[in-house]
């Protein structure tokens, strides 16, 4: 209950500055790169609820670190919550609250391992309701396991958008040839490709680069080109 009651705090607090600041058009990279967890996230909050764990055990370093480790991983996704939920992105919050869960229960895994490692001693309270324990440890397993798969589906998409961006961006550059133009963003999400070019040449025939990549992808292309013009000027002049 204590977990909801901090979290929806958290939520709130960030719902109500996002409300009080100018609004967003875009999210912020560090807001945006906490909307689409993936298995290298997963990896941090067990390594920070280790290494928050072994310092509690071991009495070494500062007291402050579990601390600082926990709160690191838990409040940003959180508040990322909340501003998302104020900017009207139902599904980057949904995102953000996925990275707090998986975050949550990768740090109570890992604590009570690196605890039962270390040979730490429960107390009295503790023997007396194990039974509780033992639910929250299994909880927390199975929560994990089961917030890995779609973890491990992010992280397949996001390796299979990154070969398709590397895959066809020489038939992009062929594409624009000799042409004086500037590729301003290059992007693949599933069968969309997103290009964004400037200069003050016009790009050619749009298809021609469709089928390009088509042929490259081994698959249908949907492509999206934004054209920006530009004019360069270049005056001499004299006294």
């Amino acid at each position: 209950l204590q977990v909801v009651l901090g979290a929806a705090a958290v939520v709130a607090i960030g719902f109500l500055v996002s409300l009080v600041m100018p609004q967003l058009l875009v999210l912020t990279p560090s807001l945006e790169a906490r909307t689409s967890p993936g298995l290298l996230d997963l990896g941090v909050a067990l390594a920070a609820g280790a290494a928050g764990a072994y310092v509690a055990v071991r009495r070494t370093g500062s007291d402050a670190l579990p601390g600082v480790a926990i709160a690191v991983s838990l409040v940003p996704p959180l508040a990322t919550v909340g501003i998302c939920l104020e900017l009207g992105r139902p599904s980057d919050a949904a995102g953000a609250l996925l990275l707090f869960t998986t975050n949550f229960a990768a740090i109570t895994v890992a604590a009570c391992i690196v605890f039962v490692l270390s040979g730490a001693a429960p107390s009295r309270e503790m023997l007396r309701e194990r039974h509780r324990v033992r639910n929250g440890f299994v909880a927390a397993v199975v929560a994990l396991v089961v917030i890995s798969i779609p973890l491990g589906a992010n992280a397949f998409e996001r390796a299979n958008e990154y070969i398709r961006e590397t895959t066809g961006a020489p038939y992009v550059l062929a594409w624009i040839g000799g042409r004086d133009l500037v590729v301003s963003e290059w992007a693949v999400d599933g069968d969309t490709v997103s290009l964004v070019l400037s200069g003050p040449d016009a790009p050619g025939d749009p298809a021609t680069l469709a089928r390009s990549l088509a042929t490259a992808f081994n698959g249908p292309v949907d492509l999206d080109i934004e054209y920006v013009p530009t004019v360069h000027l270049e005056v001499d002049a004299v006294p």
